[in-house]
C-alpha cells in the first residue's frame, strides 16, 4: 500500500484513541475534583500536567479558572491536544483514506466530529460535561468496533493496531506519572483520599473493575502501579499494549529495524520491579519508557512514512 496511506491510517487510530483516552480523563477526574474538599489542592491544572500543556496555561495572561482549564482541553482549536483538535485531525485521516476503510467508518466519525464541533461551545464545568464526555468515549468505543468488525485485517489495518496501541500506552505511563507525583510524594493532606484518587486513576482508563479482580484487597499504590504496568491480560495496561504493537510491527513486511526498536522497550519493561520503586525511580523509569515509545514511533514514521520524502 502507498506510504501516505498507512500513515493516514496510523495516525486516524492515534487520534481517534487520543481523543476518547482525553474525554476518559476529563470525565472522571472532573467527578473527582467536585468531591474533593478544596485543602486537597488537587483541580483541573493536574489534567494539564498529564497531556503535557501546563507550559500554554502558565505562558498565558489571566487566572485559569476551572471554566478556561476545561476550554483549553475540550474546545479550544489553538491547543493541538484538546479534544476538538484531535478528533478534527483523526476525521482529515480518516477523510484522506477513505479508499481503505469502510463507508459506515468515514460516514461514523464524520458525525462524530460535526456533532462534537457543535456540542463543545456548551460545554461547561458540572451542568451537561459528563454527558458530554461519556457520549464522545462512547462513540470512540462504537467506532472502534465497527472498524475492527468490519475493515478487512490487512496492513492498513495493521497499522491502525499499531497506533491505536502506542497512543494508548504513552496515555497510561502519563496517567500514571502524573498520579505518582501527587500520590506518592508525601502530600499528607491527602492520605486519607487515596483510595478515592488511587481509584479515580483506575478509572481513568477503563481498569477499576478488572484491577478489583486482579487484587481483592483495599487499593493500594503499590498494586495500582504493578496492575497498569505488567498484567498482560488488561487491555490498557503498558506490558499489554506494548506486546500487541509488537505483534503487529511483526506481521508487516519490512521490519527488521523497527522489530528492534520494540524488542529494546519489551526488555525494559520486563527488567524492572515496579511494585518496589521510589517516586522518583518511577518518574526516572517513566520518562525512560516515555522516550522509547517515541523512539518506536520515529522507526515506524522512518521505515514506512517517509519513503520517498526526501528525495
Amino acid at each position: 500500500m502507498l506510504s501516505r496511506v498507512a500513515e493516514r491510517t496510523y495516525w486516524l487510530a492515534r487520534y481517534l484513541e487520543r481523543t476518547e483516552n482525553l474525554a476518559r480523563l476529563c470525565n472522571v477526574f472532573g467527578k473527582l475534583f467536585l468531591d474533593l474538599p478544596r485543602s486537597a489542592g488537587l483541580g483541573w491544572m493536574e489534567i494539564l500536567d498529564i497531556i503535557d500543556v501546563r507550559p500554554a496555561a502558565d505562558g498565558s495572561d489571566g487566572d485559569w479558572t476551572d471554566a478556561r482549564v476545561i476550554e483549553l482541553l475540550i474546545a479550544s482549536r489553538d491547543n493541538s491536544s484538546s479534544l476538538i483538535s484531535s478528533l478534527a485531525m483523526a476525521r482529515e485521516n480518516a477523510r484522506t483514506a477513505r479508499d481503505v476503510l469502510p463507508t459506515e467508518g468515514w460516514l461514523t466519525i464524520n458525525k462524530l466530529y460535526l456533532s462534537t464541533r457543535d456540542a463543545v461551545v456548551n460545554v461547561a464545568p458540572g451542568g451537561n460535561l459528563h454527558h458530554f464526555l461519556s457520549g464522545v468515549v462512547e462513540s470512540c468505543q462504537q467506532m472502534n468496533g465497527l472498524l475492527a468488525g468490519t475493515m478487512s485485517h490487512s496492513t492498513a489495518h495493521q497499522f491502525m493496531r499499531a497506533g491505536r496501541h502506542l497512543e494508548r500506552a504513552d496515555m497510561t505511563t502519563r496517567t500514571l506519572d502524573t498520579a505518582a507525583a501527587m500520590l506518592m510524594s508525601g502530600r499528607g493532606a491527602l492520605e486519607p483520599l487515596y483510595p478515592s484518587l488511587w481509584a479515580s486513576v483506575l478509572k481513568s482508563v477503563s481498569g477499576y473493575q478488572m484491577y478489583r479482580q486482579y487484587v481483592r484487597r483495599r487499593i493500594l499504590a503499590p498494586d495500582v502501579v504493578r496492575f497498569l504496568f505488567e498484567d498482560r491480560q488488561f487491555p490498557r495496561s503498558v506490558s499489554h499494549c506494548i506486546d500487541q504493537v509488537a505483534m503487529t510491527l511483526a506481521m508487516l513486511p519490512g521490519n527488521d529495524t523497527v522489530v528492534e526498536s520494540i524488542v529494546h522497550l519489551r526488555r525494559q519493561l520486563r527488567g524492572v520491579d515496579t511494585a518496589h520503586l521510589s517516586t522518583a525511580d518511577l518518574h526516572e523509569l517513566i520518562d525512560r519508557l516515555q522516550q522509547d515509545i517515541a523512539r518506536v514511533h520515529d522507526a515506524i514514521s522512518d521505515n514506512w512514512f517517509r519513503i520517498g520524502k526526501d528525495g
